[in-house]
């Protein structure tokens, strides 16, 4: 609470004088957060079966870049610093904030994936769910090591050239035009 006190150059008993605690701060960050779901809403659109008939190596890139932009953006790495910091990822009922918007781009994402899937654009060796899983998860293992408050200038652009090479990676291994 100090250090949101001095970011913000008020006392923290000025802080206390809106939020009834800590707990209630964090709420509201957590409200406030551009989420990864929201990217997806406003790249994708609601209408799925129009963004399946794009390519997906674009639709895919753009989908990364968005939300890599957003990790490493100084008010997200800053918060999530503060969301480890006060051990409120997992399973502390504060999280539980952040699951509908993950649970909404596994789903918007696993159904496009299998659109593409269908169409045989993507290899359909796994489950759309476990691209999906694939596609996110080394972004947010990157964002969790390298996107953070207290990143140099030298860490951050590490997690951008792992984050890069990750998305060669997933390309090159589900997209059918490439070769395996």
């Amino acid at each position: 609470m100090r250090q949101i006190a001095r970011a913000v150059d008020v006392r923290e008993s000025a802080i206390y004088a809106h939020f009834d605690s800590k707990e209630a701060v964090l709420r509201t960050f957590c409200e406030q957060m551009v989420t990864p779901a929201v990217l997806i809403q406003e790249l994708l659109g609601s209408d799925l079966a129009a963004v399946a008939w794009r390519d997906p190596e674009v639709v895919l890139r753009e989908l990364a870049q968005r939300i890599i932009e957003m990790w490493n953006s100084p008010r997200a790495r800053l918060f999530f610093s503060v969301m480890i910091r006060e051990g409120k990822i997992g399973s502390d009922p504060l999280s539980t904030l952040l699951l509908p918007g993950i649970e909404q781009i596994q789903e918007q994402l696993g159904i496009l994936i299998q659109q593409w899937m269908e169409q045989g654009r993507i290899w359909n060796d796994f489950p759309a769910e476990h691209l999906v899983w694939e596609f996110l998860a080394p972004l947010a293992n990157i964002r969790v090591l390298y996107w953070h408050a207290q990143a140099t200038e030298e860490q951050r652009e590490l997690g951008y050239r792992r984050a890069d090479l990750h998305i060669e990676y997933f390309l090159y291994t589900a997209l059918l035009h490439r070769m395996r």
